[in-house]
């Protein structure tokens, strides 16, 4: 029987299975303040978009739960479930069985072919004898430094608000394993590009 393990604002998640396999159905809610074709619309486009990304890491070499089943009528992918702790947990737990450096390398990985996740929290890695990202309902490809630099900057205030002790270690590793992918250069572009968003925050609440 099917069970409710996750309800939020954009979808309720399903722990079930599936012709004898421990499954993941994902259903996107309506929204009753949108106009109801275009609800219909957005969450159909988000449901081909999050399988085509969960589909396009994997050709990358990035670990993504298998989809098994889209079903844009109902707004429904149905995907591998994956045993195994978050990378919050495991933070909080200090019980990490692998460098940072790793989780900058995933990341540096999706970014090299264009791959913006769009929510890039310790929440959405799923670790047992390997490192899974999770969770691509609001991603999209893009060329541009920015878009890349926010969703690195999203992950950094996550791990300055969730894991502040452990913040600076953490950082420095995430920029060492980003650099092992892509160069010091383009490091050092995102960092910039980071710097910029940072201030034009601080300017925002100052005005």
């Amino acid at each position: 029987m099917a069970k409710i393990i996750f309800n939020g604002a954009e979808a309720v998640l399903y722990l079930d299975s599936w012709f004898n396999y421990k499954i993941i159905k994902k259903i996107r809610k309506p929204k009753d303040y949108r106009q109801k074709s275009l609800d219909l619309k957005i969450r159909k486009f988000r449901t081909i978009n999050e399988a085509t990304f969960l589909h396009k890491c994997k050709t990358i070499g990035v670990k993504t739960p298998t989809v098994f089943l889209v079903d844009t009528n109902n707004h429904e992918i149905i995907i591998e479930y994956i045993e195994g702790k978050t990378l919050k947990d495991l933070i909080e737990n200090n019980s990490l069985p692998f460098s940072f450096d790793k989780i900058g390398e995933i990341i540096a990985l999706m970014h090299k072919y264009d791959i913006i996740h769009g929510d890039l929290t310790t929440s959405n890695f799923i670790i047992n004898e390997n490192i899974y990202v999770i969770d691509f309902g609001l991603s999209f490809s893009s060329k541009r430094i920015e878009d890349k630099a926010v969703d690195l900057h999203l992950f950094k205030e996550i791990l300055n608000s969730c894991h502040s002790s452990s913040f600076n270690k953490l950082l420095e590793q995430i920029y060492s394993g980003y650099k092992n992918i892509l160069g010091q250069s383009s490091l050092n572009a995102i960092i910039d590009k980071i710097d910029v968003i940072e201030s034009r925050r601080r300017y925002s609440k100052i005005e």
